[in-house]
Parts: C-alpha cells; sequence; structure tokens
C-alpha cells in the first residue's frame, strides 16, 4: 500500500497524537530500509496506542523482513483482531501463513483479503495457491485467472495458472497461459521448464525441445529441465539424444539425487520411445518463481 494511504489509515483510527506521529516516523524509516528504526517507531506507537491495528501490522511486516516470522505471524493475527476491516493485516497474515507451507490456515485471512479488497491481484493469486495446495484446483483456476487479468503481467499467478491447467487436463489453456508467464519474465527459469513439460504432453515435441534448450543454456544447472528435454527428445523419436542425455545427467549427479526414471533411461540402448504419455520430473521446490 502506498505511504500516504497507510499514514491515511492510520489516522483515521489513531487515538493520539503521540502514536500518529510514531507511525508516520515508522512509514518514513520503512520506506527508507531503516527496518530497525521502524520497529522502534511502530513499537513506540502501539504503546501510546495498544489497538492500533495499523502499527500492528507494520510491526509484523517489518519483522517477517529480518526474518521473525513467527513473531510477524503473532503481530498479523493481533492486527486482524484490532482491525478486522483493514486489508493489510487479513493480507499479509495469509501471504506469510502460505510461504510457512500452513496452506490451510493462509485460506481464511486470504478470502476475507479478497473481499476487502477484490480488485487486489496478488491476494488472488496467493488465495489461488492456497486452495491449489489445499485440493481446490477449480477455486485455484478460478482466483488465479482473475489475478492474471487485474495484472496481465504477474509471471508468477501466468506460471501458477498454468500449472493448474494442466492439472485439469486443459493443455491449450496451459500452454497460454505458461506462454503468458515467459512474455512476462522470460528469466523465470519455472515459466519456462512448465512451458516446455505442457508443450510436450500437447504433443508438440519440436518447440518443447527448443525451449528447454533455451533455457538448460542459460541455466546449465537446471538437472529438472534436462529430464524434461529427454522427455521431450523421447516423444521426437530420438532415443538416442534422451539416452544420452540421462546418462550425462546420472552420471554428474549423486546417487540419491537421480529420479528412478532418470536412472532406468540411462540403461536404455534399443527399446523404442511410446508416445502421448510425459512423465513429468520431480518438483525440487514450489513452483511459484519462488
Amino acid at each position: 500500500m502506498h505511504l500516504a494511504l497507510l499514514l491515511a489509515v492510520a489516522l483515521t483510527t489513531a487515538p493520539g497524537p503521540a502514536a500518529q506521529e510514531h507511525y508516520r516516523v515508522g512509514l518514513v524509516r520503512e520506506k527508507a530500509g531503516d527496518l530497525a528504526g521502524a520497529e522502534r517507531e511502530y513499537a513506540a506507537a502501539l504503546t501510546a496506542a495498544p489497538r492500533l491495528a495499523a502499527a500492528r501490522d507494520r510491526l509484523g511486516f517489518v519483522k517477517g523482513q529480518q526474518g521473525r516470522t513467527e513473531e510477524a505471524l503473532a503481530d498479523f493475527r493481533q492486527a486482524v483482531a484490532d482491525g478486522p476491516t483493514l486489508f493489510d493485516p487479513h493480507y499479509h497474515l495469509g501471504a506469510t501463513l502460505w510461504w510457512t507451507k500452513d496452506a490451510k490456515g493462509a485460506l481464511a485471512p486470504l478470502r476475507a483479503a479478497v473481499r476487502l479488497q477484490p480488485g487486489h491481484a496478488e491476494a488472488r493469486y496467493y488465495l489461488g495457491l492456497a486452495l491449489q495446495d489445499t485440493g481446490d484446483l477449480a477455486g485455484a483456476i478460478t482466483h488465479l485467472r482473475r489475478a492474471t487479468e487485474l495484472a496481465p503481467r504477474l509471471a508468477v499467478a501466468q506460471l501458477r495458472l498454468g500449472v493448474a491447467l494442466q492439472q485439469q487436463g486443459d493443455l491449450e489453456g496451459a500452454i497460454k497461459a505458461l506462454r503468458a508467464a515467459v512474455a512476462a519474465d522470460p528469466a523465470l527459469a519455472d515459466a519456462q521448464n512448465s512451458l516446455g513439460l505442457a508443450l510436450t504432453a500437447h504433443g508438440d515435441a519440436e518447440e518443447a525441445i527448443a525451449v528447454l534448450q533455451k533455457l538448460i543454456a542459460a541455466r546449465p544447472d537446471h538437472v529438472t529441465a534436462r529430464v524434461n528435454l529427454g522427455s521431450a527428445l523421447l516423444h521426437k523419436g530420438d532415443l538416442e539424444g534422451a539416452v544420452r542425455l540421462y546418462r550425462e545427467l546420472v552420471a554428474a549427479a549423486p546417487p540419491r539425487a537421480v529420479h528412478p526414471v532418470t536412472a532406468t533411461m540411462a540403461t536404455m540402448t534399443s527399446a523404442a520411445p511410446r508416445r502421448g504419455r510425459v512423465t513429468p520430473a520431480p518438483r525440487a521446490d514450489r513452483a511459484d518463481g519462488s
């Protein structure tokens, strides 16, 4: 939220000038990157006005920026209790819970945030992530799609929409969203990798190979892209190229880091590839641009 708007929200609920002044100075220091100074000012504001929800929310935010996640969550929860109609505390609580892998706990505050600001693309994005992680694929697609409508250049939203659509079986929709993610952020490796995987599943092995080779040229250490490139080569009918690639992967990686499918393919010499089926590589991290 813009600095002036944050200040305006606080001033409508602040009980006295001392709290208002500490809050204002805290915003200035936070904007300047002085997180410790901002924390002191927000704490002083709360000493003067213990239920000043905007100050409590910003206090949690700067703690989170300093890696003190549990303290930040406690402040966000208190800010929600003290300011139930304020957007930021709900949004910050929900997003932070998702990042701590509590997708179920993130749902209620993120739904509240979306109710308070339906046009907030990032709130829709995080709600979509939480719904996807809790098994509500249809709900996730609804909110991720809305996030991309509100912010077409939000590459991570396009990425997760594409992944969700592919899970739903809509390969054409997935490819469209993943192309948009790559266009919005050409450096987003997960978008390129997911696009290559979707193109292979759609039968467009040639383009998938080109996309994955471009990614690997920029990120030679991207093992998942190499595995998916092997799959694309198989679907093209290039068994020799796929086996060579898999052998290189097995030789370069510690045994426990090699997926069983990759290890098996590395031993192949003549078996004909089966078309029409893609074995995705194992996901090593969260596919959110993180």
